[in-house]
């Protein structure tokens, strides 16, 4: 049956190709984005301009009858966010649709149930809700749900009350391969375990990481030196950033109060606190020589002076727009930028693919550094917008075994060719507006942030710190009142996961 299936969707892609190349033989617009022409690109077999890298295969066995079993995913979800690109769209397809993740997708989960005989299923679950589930089936040893996909901000109770195998110890899954992300395996590993992966087998994770937009008119219009070279230079810095922002500002409608009808240097939001605190190289939980999570924070003068830094341009300059304190929703503040409202506009990337139709013609930049002498820059990945992949408790015997090898497999898989669609195809090539753009995403994707206090919370420290950018305080009164509490949340973590 599987293989009538798939012979079924080939036939079906085939057409859709044959109508596809009929339809653009007369085709001879270009994809509207500034490019030199005297630049040659690297091609690859297949002719598309892009560097491909070497494909390798997986240490398991190219075939295996595991005897036609369910590989059952369990996946979080927001109801708001089910018809946006947040709701996922990674794991699971059912058919053929002529929508390239989609079908990647499709393809993917038919070549892996072909070769090893499973039938790869899907369940989603209200955010608020998975927790739940995943904790009863483990005191059930019920077995409904072998793989499980938590939001990030929910997982990290789940992984302190001993809720998932520990990936490093799952048979057939090789974290040194590179469809494992390493910036997630080597910062929320501890004493080696890991609980938590990101996978190339998702693109949500991708879509979760955080970036600036710019308005490439308003630098003309502003006689503005170019970001995307002090980017290439190593100078792209808070004060950069600031410089651009404020010679951009202008109040515009004569009532001399700067509001959501003015031009505004900066639109962000809270979440532009941590990921700058994060651009600027810090991290407010690393490992020690012993592996294990320690607090990091005011280990080093620059995490003070970043984040006073950081409050000054937030709570006090001229330019910066905060939408949550001015009480203005995501897609109100999406349209600001979208619609010409501002020269910078931080989002996560998922607002590339959302900004597609946008009025305004768009570039995208790496978050900036604190001080130039930084080795590279560093983007967030959001714990509210992503989860990330792990394989409850209850998944045992030959169920385990069969996970191992199936993750593995459309991890492998996803890693050139889900991938290459999600990042060259779609991303860089359908909606990234001009090729420096696709530059920048290499650098925000290969330099990603997995705070461990963002993940497993360790006293509520990262969110306290965010919440400083509302007004509520001052580091140092926040730092004096939380930081022998998060001290004492990492160190008990540290006690159960060695229990573990």
């Amino acid at each position: 049956m599987k293989t009538f299936t798939k012979l079924l969707a080939l036939l079906l892609a085939l057409f859709m190709l044959g109508t596809c190349l009929i339809a653009c033989a007369d085709d001879t617009e270009d994809d509207g984005k500034q490019d030199d022409p005297t630049t040659p690109g690297t091609e690859n077999e297949e002719g598309d301009g892009t560097e491909q890298e070497e494909r390798i295969t997986p240490d398991i066995p190219e075939t295996y009858d595991f005897g036609d079993e369910d590989v059952s995913f369990v996946y979080w979800y927001v109801d708001s966010w089910t018809n946006t690109v947040r709701y996922c769209r990674d794991i699971y397809s059912e058919s053929v649709t002529g929508e390239p993740i989609p079908d990647k997708v499709y393809y993917r989960n038919a070549d892996i149930e072909e070769a090893y005989n499973v039938n790869i299923t899907l369940e989603m679950q209200q955010y608020s809700a998975i927790g739940t589930t995943i904790t009863n089936q483990n005191a059930s040893g019920d077995s409904t749900y072998l793989v499980a996909v938590p939001r990030l901000a929910e997982a990290g109770g789940l992984v302190v009350n001993g809720a998932f195998h520990n990936l490093y110890e799952v048979n057939h899954i090789d974290l040194t391969k590179p469809w494992w992300d390493q910036n997630s395996v080597n910062q929320l590993s501890s004493n080696d375990t890991l609980y938590l992966v990101s996978t190339s087998l998702m693109v949500n994770d991708k879509d979760a990481t955080a970036a600036i937009a710019f308005n490439k008119q308003a630098v003309l219009d502003n006689s503005l030196d170019d970001p995307y070279q002090y980017v290439r230079d190593g100078e792209w810095t808070y004060d950069i950033v600031a410089e651009m922002a404020e010679a951009a500002t202008k109040e515009l409608d004569g009532d001399d109060v700067m509001d959501k009808n003015d031009f505004w240097g900066f639109l962000g939001k809270n979440d532009v606190f941590t990921s700058f605190f994060h651009g600027s190289g810090g991290l407010f939980v690393v490992k020690d020589e012993d592996g294990l999570f320690t607090f990091n924070f005011g280990s080093e003068e620059d995490h003070i002076l970043a984040t006073e830094d950081l409050l000054d341009y937030i709570m006090t300059a001229d330019f910066f727009f905060n939408h949550h304190t001015a009480g203005i929703d995501d897609d109100e503040y999406t349209e600001l930028f979208t619609s010409g409202g501002g020269l910078f506009f931080w989002m996560r990337l998922d607002e590339v693919t959302n900004m597609r139709g946008s009025e305004t013609n768009f570039g995208i930049l790496p978050i900036p550094k604190y001080l130039e002498i930084q080795d590279n820059y560093h983007s967030t990945v959001s714990q509210h917008t992503t989860g990330l992949l792990s394989v409850p408790l209850s998944t045992a015997g030959t169920d385990l075994e069969m996970v191992g090898m199936v993750l593995e497999a459309m991890s492998a898989h996803s890693h050139y060719d889900l991938q290459n669609e999600y990042i060259e195809i779609s991303l860089k090539g359908r909606y990234a507006r001009d090729n420096e753009s696709e530059e920048m995403l290499d650098i925000i994707l290969g330099n990603r942030v997995f705070d461990p206090a963002l993940v497993f919370g360790f006293g509520d420290f990262a969110n306290g710190y965010q919440n400083l950018a509302s007004g509520t305080g001052n580091i140092t009164s926040f730092l004096a009142g939380n930081e022998e509490l998060t001290i004492k949340a990492i160190e008990e973590f540290n006690e159960k996961i060695a229990e573990y």
